[in-house]
């Protein structure tokens, strides 16, 4: 206990705070670059998502320092957006040298995904794709899905998306075992996973879970962040 004491009382929250701040004010790509993990390889990926340079920025109230958690090198809270609502954040400490610097993860903040799942619906893509959702247990079962004894279930949501999928995990499965918590809990669980559709699929909603990459939708929060 006192091991994690001392872990997390490495983390600056005044200047977390600052960098949430300077985050979600941010109303380009440019500006924002300057606030994020690993930004050569984000930006593509930033101009894909907000479909150019200018970003509608989030807007700043609060950033909540009493519900923070800590795991790896990222420190998690929520913040309060102009919009009044609040939302999850994760921020990495970054060590280089005898600098310290505090990033945000952009991906998990808009829940990027490789492809929307609005495209995806329409392309019903059958190689392995990565997305970032939340799983409930489901139990519908059709098309290519439709035997209960085979597959285990799971309502499949996004954010920034009104689409709802069905997800769908082969029972004794790698994948399978790893949503074993969400079997378990019967609530909401946030999962970065790889799905795909199954060959001549009749639905664009239903996806097979091929692998499941993190539980939480950060890539690598156990890896240490430092140059």
């Amino acid at each position: 206990v006192i091991e994690k004491i001392d872990e997390f009382a490495k983390y600056d929250l005044q200047e977390i705070d600052r960098v949430v701040k300077s985050f979600v004010t941010s109303d380009s790509v440019e500006d924002r670059l300057q606030w994020v993990i690993d930004p050569e390889r984000v930006k593509p990926l930033m101009m894909k998502y907000y479909g150019g340079n200018e970003i509608d920025a989030e807007g700043y109230r609060s950033f909540d320092r009493s519900e923070i958690s800590h795991r790896g090198t990222f420190v998690t809270s929520v913040v309060r957006t102009g919009d009044f609502l609040a939302y999850p954040i994760a921020v990495s400490r970054v060590v280089s040298g005898d600098s310290v610097r505090y990033l945000v993860d952009w991906e998990s903040w808009v829940g990027y995904c490789d492809i929307t799942p609005e495209k995806a619906k329409v392309e019903k893509p059958t190689e392995p794709f990565m997305m970032r959702v939340m799983l409930r247990p489901e139990s519908y079962f059709n098309y290519s899905f439709s035997d209960d004894s085979k597959w285990h279930a799971y309502q499949m949501h996004f954010r920034n998306s009104d689409e709802v999928f069905l997800a769908y995990s082969a029972i004794k499965s790698a994948p399978d075992e790893a949503l074993q918590v969400v079997r378990d809990n019967g609530g909401t669980t946030p999962f970065l996973v790889k799905v795909r559709f199954p060959q001549g699929a009749r639905a664009g909603n239903q996806v097979e879970i091929v692998e499941v990459i993190e539980v939480g939708w950060i890539a690598g929060i156990n890896e240490e962040k430092n140059d």
